[in-house]
């Protein structure tokens, strides 16, 4: 429960705190960021039609001992989403600020996505090919866009792709592992192995490592699990043989798309290479085309 059901900034904003979301981790681990489902006062201010709605605030945790690194992100996810051209399929930033009681500590203010993960969704269902198609499109249509500005999200995974259930599309969410060029190694590495493409163990983040991760989200959408739940995969992982990748894949796929498991196999292979570079899938929309031949 929240100590407190306000939150004020250095400028006189003030927020009504409605939800407090992701407080902890399951292993009871306190998380780098405070998420916060808020509404903003008028103050006697009209205010604009977004802002008239739920928010979210994310606030980062300086308290923590990784406090210089969650503040050197956090900055950049700031100056990355207010300088992104607004694409339907990315979450919106509608502002940023200082908080009031403390005056070291930002914060940011999203679009209130009312919906679900794909991690939450998979708890208790998988999704057949089409859907899994429809939901992959808006997905790569956001990484299209952001790659186009030389920014990659780094942190493809389940819990960071929603589905907007009012305005009934994809939504991807947290960039506070988003990498540019020049930032490539000195914010760190992305924090979810489960979903890292190999190279992004020193440091190397691009398109194709975006890609890879999608590839795995695809995978565990229409079987339910995750790929590393699989035995063999510590070993296949580290192939760069398309045709045993496909086969492996193939296998497992052909239990929940019979018809089609054989090119999609093709396609998730495609991604999942071990080495980095012209073998993989480079661009968003070569990736979707290639999944829409699949099912031809």
């Amino acid at each position: 429960m929240l100590v407190v059901n306000q939150i004020a900034d250095t400028a006189g904003t003030l927020f009504d705190i409605e939800e407090e979301i992701c407080v902890q981790h399951t292993d009871g681990r306190e998380r780098n960021f405070k998420i916060l489902r808020a509404r903003q006062r008028a103050n006697g201010t009209p205010l604009p039609p977004e802002r008239q709605q739920s928010v979210v605030l994310k606030i980062p945790n300086l308290s923590s001992k990784e406090a210089d690194l969650i503040a050197l992100s956090f900055r950049h996810e700031l100056e990355l989403l207010c300088n992104l051209k607004r694409q339907e399929h990315i979450v919106e930033c509608y502002g940023h600020g200082t908080l009031a009681h403390d005056q070291r500590t930002p914060y940011l203010v999203l679009r209130y996505v009312d919906g679900q993960t794909l991690k939450e969704i998979l708890q208790s269902t998988t999704f057949s090919c089409y859907q899994m198609l429809g939901i992959v499109q808006q997905v790569t249509l956001a990484l299209h866009s952001l790659h186009q500005f030389g920014i990659f999200h780094c942190d493809i995974k389940p819990s960071n792709v929603m589905l907007d259930y009012h305005a009934q599309k994809v939504v991807l969410i947290d960039f506070g592992s988003a990498r540019t060029p020049e930032h490539t190694s000195s914010l760190g590495r992305a924090r979810t192995p489960m979903y890292m493409a190999p190279e992004q163990d020193n440091g190397i983040c691009d398109a194709t490592t975006d890609l890879y991760a999608l590839a795995l989200v695809m995978y565990e959408m229409l079987t339910g699990q995750p790929i590393y739940d699989d035995a063999e995969w510590e070993r296949l992982k580290h192939s760069s043989d398309l045709a045993v990748l496909s086969e492996k894949l193939a296998q497992n796929l052909s239990a929940v798309a019979p018809q089609h498991a054989r090119g999609l196999a093709d396609v998730l292979a495609g991604c999942l290479l071990w080495q980095q570079g012209q073998r993989r899938y480079r661009q968003a929309h070569s990736l979707f085309q290639a999944l829409l031949d699949a099912f031809v």
